[in-house]
């Protein structure tokens, strides 16, 4: 009566229209502050098709196979999957500062990654063996828990959730091999379904952090400046510009990002700095675009362009979000570091 597959809504459309990342709209995913979540979908799709086209199959070929087959029969088809952003949301609010760090350099240095050259068919065959797959979610569990919990147990519940209330006498519900022994053991237990879906806000202590390299620069500033011989106003503005500046120009340019918006990213990175709520990987990601426009054929190669650094830096698309991407880091950066350089102008 039912057929529920591991989709949801953005994954099903990526599957069944050919079009789909030709009609990505990049200006759209700036202005919405979405950058980090496509570029992470955009970097697993690459990987994925990768291992697809080295394995000889097409990722998510099971998931279409039972729609089409649901189509077929008349069935009701359920995408049971919580939303990929909602997803990755929840992921990026559960990292530490370090793990998120690892998280960017990986999304970063995912054209240079081999991975598919250490899985072949024979890899991937072993995986569907219950005991195998067991083991490699014992260890992912170890490695990286909070990465665990909404990559792989908030699904496993939400999931199972959708499969229970799906309508019908005989519902088959289609997922991956490491949701399984989740999902049978969420069989009965009660699930909040709309507790997953909810975006957490950052903690009260990550928010005033935002602000508190600024503020601590500026009380450092104003006392200094109450000193019997303060030092000039140029000379502290030499120590936060420079640095901050400097990385600013130093991140966009790694990116490719056009000059005019390296000039933009270097003139406004101090201020940027200082006033969290201006934000540079807006301004910098807009200028791109229109000097950079993305093309619908950027979009249709997007995949095969991210699986190198010559094809990365080709792609106009993935050229803009990366300068977006970067520059937003070289802010950060540049705010610790030029709080260092504050400090030290004024012992």
């Amino acid at each position: 009566d039912t057929v529920c597959v591991e989709l949801d809504e953005l994954r099903y459309r990526s599957l069944v229209d050919p079009e789909y990342w030709r009609a990505l709209d990049v200006a759209g995913v700036i202005r919405e502050g979405r950058v980090g979540v496509v570029l992470a979908s955009v970097a697993l799709a690459s990987i994925q098709k990768r291992v697809g086209d080295k394995l000889g199959i097409r990722p998510g070929a099971e998931m279409l196979a039972a729609a089409r087959r649901a189509e077929a029969l008349g069935a009701r088809l359920i995408l049971a999957d919580r939303s990929i952003q909602v997803t990755f949301q929840r992921t990026w609010h559960n990292l530490g500062t370090i793990n998120r760090l690892k998280l960017l350099a990986f999304l970063v240095m995912a054209p240079l990654s081999s991975i598919e050259e250490d899985i072949d068919a024979e890899a991937v065959e072993r995986l569907k063996e219950e005991g195998s797959m067991h083991d490699m979610m014992a260890e992912f569990a170890r490695a990286m828990p909070q990465v665990k919990e909404p990559l792989i147990d908030e699904r496993n519940q939400y999931l199972m959730s959708m499969v229970r209330e799906a309508p019908g006498q005989r519902v088959v519900a289609v997922v991956g091999a490491a949701h399984v022994s989740g999902m049978v053991a969420d069989f009965d237990r009660p699930i909040d379904r709309q507790a997953l879906l909810e975006l957490p806000r950052p903690p009260a202590l990550q928010r005033a952090l935002r602000w508190a390299i600024p503020a601590l620069g500026l009380c450092l500033v104003a006392a200094a400046l109450l000193r019997q011989e303060p030092p000039s106003v140029a000379a502290l503005a030499l120590a936060w510009c420079t640095p901050t500046a400097l990385l600013g120009l130093i991140a966009t340019a790694a990116a490719g990002g056009n000059p005019l918006t390296v000039l933009l990213a270097t003139l406004v990175s101090p201020i940027a700095c200082v006033l969290p709520a201006l934000r540079l990987e807006a301004l910098t990601g807009r200028v791109e675009a229109r000097l950079r426009r993305p093309l619908p054929e950027d979009g249709q190669r997007l995949l095969e362009d991210f699986a190198s650094v010559r094809g990365l830096y080709r792609n106009r698309a993935a050229r803009v979000l990366l300068v977006a991407l970067l520059s937003r880091v070289g802010t950060v950066v540049g705010a610790v570091v030029g709080a260092a350089c504050l400090i030290w102008a004024l012992l």
